[in-house]
């Protein structure tokens, strides 16, 4: 039966206040009837029960004898609704303590056999682990799969193949008893760990791409060169862990913990690292391409000559990281965080920096083409030899920066505070300085001017 909305949202309403409502209800029900059911109130009234008539022969004052009569009625007293409560006090409260306990044992009981269920489960899903372990123990031993492998292009044909079929069957259990396990991040993360060190994963090459391990501990296990594309690791603990050369394209390391992790040479294009923990990781030369970056924390890391094209790095932090000869062409950098940041080399042609703080950073011989710095801090920052050919500066504070022999042609530097600052064989050629601040700048003969007419106003 469908209520009007109306009416369903009254229905809601009434059922989230059933026990205000019921408590309302009992105290007003007894607040009207207590005067009713006091005695004196709602009930029984007096009535007769029985009556007899005694005669008796007596002589009056002369001494002539009488006959009396005398009538005894004996009266029923009367009885309230309160008396028969009360009567009924006794084996009503029997009563209801016998429901009481009736609903207590029924909740004890529905309690053990939860726990009951639950440990049979536990021991059940122990029994499925050992007999993983035990089946790929043998695969391992009898097939001698690490000996092939050891082979290399030496190996057979024939051995070749066995290892092929081998490592079939292994995924296949493996994402198996994954999907088995899926909220069971401990044994999970035992299923892994066994593969690990065993060395499935590094010297089989064991694939597990698309795997579902959301939640795993492997914090310090040795992944070397895994095959985890697109596999979900989602919130995974990997702290320490060896990930140098893997593959990991397109795979979820959202919330991830990866601090201290090695992941040199790993292939993470498309990977999902928000709000990750990359503190103190080795990404060295790693391939970031189209990556999802917003409020990672890179502190400490090293990306020295990292790819970080097309990726979007909202409020991520790189305080302190290594970004030597990184390349960010492209990349949305807005909010993000760069204090203590080396930047020497990197290529930020195209990016977005509105307003962000690069106060004295060391920024020399990178390059800035077409960026927008606009409202950006780059007081005091050593930007020599640096290229801003083409980018958008306006309203920037570069009030003492190092820009001697830097590229301004065709930039945008219209109300930008430039006090100070040292302008020393730099070309300014094309470059719009509208309303911009030039007191007090160091340049010499080599600095070129976008017309004669700034130079003289100097």
């Amino acid at each position: 039966m469908i209520f009007p909305a109306g009416a369903q949202k009254s229905v809601i309403w009434l059922w989230k206040k059933k026990r205000l409502i019921i408590t309302i209800t009992g105290i007003s029900g007894f607040l009207i009837a207590t005067p009713l059911l006091w005695p004196g109130g709602w009930g029984l009234g007096e009535g007769e029960l029985f009556s007899t008539t005694i005669e008796r022969n007596i002589r009056d004052s002369q001494g002539e004898p009488i006959q009396t009569r005398e009538e005894i009625i004996v009266q029923a007293p009367g009885k309230s609704l309160w008396d028969g409560l009360t009567l009924l006090g006794v084996p009503l409260s029997l009563t209801l303590l016998g429901i009481w306990f009736q609903s207590s044992q029924r909740i004890q009981t529905e309690k053990f056999e939860r726990e009951r269920r639950l440990q049979a489960s536990d021991e059940s899903r122990e029994e499925v682990l050992q007999l993983y372990f035990d089946r790929l123990s043998v695969l391992l031993i009898d097939k001698n799969l690490m000996a092939i492998a050891a082979k290399g292009e030496n190996a057979s044909s024939s051995q070749k193949e066995l290892l092929d079929v081998s490592l079939d069957v292994i995924r296949a259990r493996t994402l198996s008893i994954v999907r088995r396990f899926k909220d069971d991040t401990t044994r999970k993360s035992s299923v892994i760990r066994f593969l690990a060190e065993a060395e499935i994963i590094s010297v089989l090459g064991l694939n597990l791409e698309e795997a579902n391990i959301k939640g795993v501990s492997l914090n310090r296990v040795f992944l070397r060169r895994a095959k985890l594309e697109g596999a979900n690791l989602e919130g995974a603990n990997l702290e320490g862990a060896n990930l140098e050369g893997a593959n990991l394209k397109g795979a979820n390391l959202e919330e991830a913990n990866l601090a201290g992790a090695n992941l040199a040479g790993a292939k993470l294009e498309g990977v999902n690292l928000k709000n990750a923990n990359l503190n103190q990781a080795d990404l060295k030369s790693v391939d970031l391409e189209s990556a999802k970056l917003e409020g990672a924390n890179f502190e400490n890391s090293n990306l020295e000559d990292a790819t970080l094209i097309g990726t979007n790095s909202q409020r991520t932090h790189f305080e302190g990281a290594n970004l030597a000869g990184s390349n960010f062409k492209g990349t949305n950098l807005e909010q993000t965080f760069f204090q203590d940041a080396k930047f020497a080399r990197a290529n930020f042609e195209e990016t977005i920096l509105n307003s962000v703080n690069l106060r004295e950073l060391n920024l020399e011989r990178a390059s800035f083409k077409r960026a927008s710095l606009n409202d950006s801090n780059l007081e005091g920052a050593f930007l020599n030899g640096v290229s801003f050919e083409g980018a958008f500066l306006n309203k920037a504070n570069l009030n003492g920066a190092f820009l001697n022999g830097g590229n301004f042609e065709g930039a945008f530097l219209e109300n930008t505070q430039l006090e100070g600052a040292f302008l020393e064989g730099a070309n300014l050629q094309g470059a719009f300085l509208e309303g911009a601040n030039l007191t007090n700048i160091h340049w010499n003969d080599k600095t070129i001017w976008p017309d004669q007419e700034n130079s003289s106003k100097l």
